[in-house]
């Protein structure tokens, strides 16, 4: 157990273990274009214990020596804040996906790829230089507020406990359904 574990310790990474162990809260972690949202939620958690000199005890919630979470996935090819909650904070992070959200955005006109993303191959280019500031606006106002629409299929989505990228690389069929999306 926990209580066990720290006993045999030396002082210092028992006190460091038990501080660890005492955190609860949120906080915010950038995450960086690459790892899923998981993998770098676990790949901080390793870091975090290793510096208590603590073990991860077990993958199921109920017995893991540190629990953590995050409120939210980024996309691996996607770079952002990811709030993370530790201890009981983990049971807060519902509530951050309630909020408003803002995004910000690098395209590229002209271009299409097979998975609607910069990671994808290139299938189509055309000319873009007859498209102004004012079109893109407007194509811009399409989505803010209260809409339908239909998330790319290569993303961190699930279907039936599968991600649809995953899916889609296996080149199974996946039907898209729009989702409400509010500003």
């Amino acid at each position: 157990t926990i209580m066990a574990a720290l006993s045999s310790m030396g002082d210092t990474r028992c006190v460091k273990a038990a501080q660890l162990l005492a955190l609860s809260g949120l906080f915010p972690i950038f995450k960086p274009k690459g790892p899923t949202s998981a993998e770098y939620l676990n790949q901080l958690k390793e870091k975090l214990l290793k510096e208590a000199g603590l073990k991860q005890q077990g993958i199921k919630r109920k017995r893991q020596t540190l629990k953590m979470g995050h409120g939210g996935t980024l996309d691996s090819a996607a770079s952002g804040v990811l709030v993370v909650g530790i201890g009981k904070g983990t049971k807060m992070l519902g509530s951050m996906l309630t909020g408003s959200k803002k995004y910000t955005t690098v395209g590229e006109l002209g271009k299409a790829t097979d998975t609607l993303d910069a990671t994808g191959r290139l299938t189509e280019e055309k000319p873009y230089d007859h498209i102004t500031r004012a079109d893109m606006e407007g194509i811009l106002q399409t989505f803010v507020g209260d809409v339908m629409q239909v998330p790319p299929l290569y993303s961190a989505l699930k279907k039936d406990g599968a991600r649809l990228s995953c899916l889609m690389k296996k080149g199974e069929k996946v039907d898209a359904k729009p989702a409400r999306s509010e500003e």
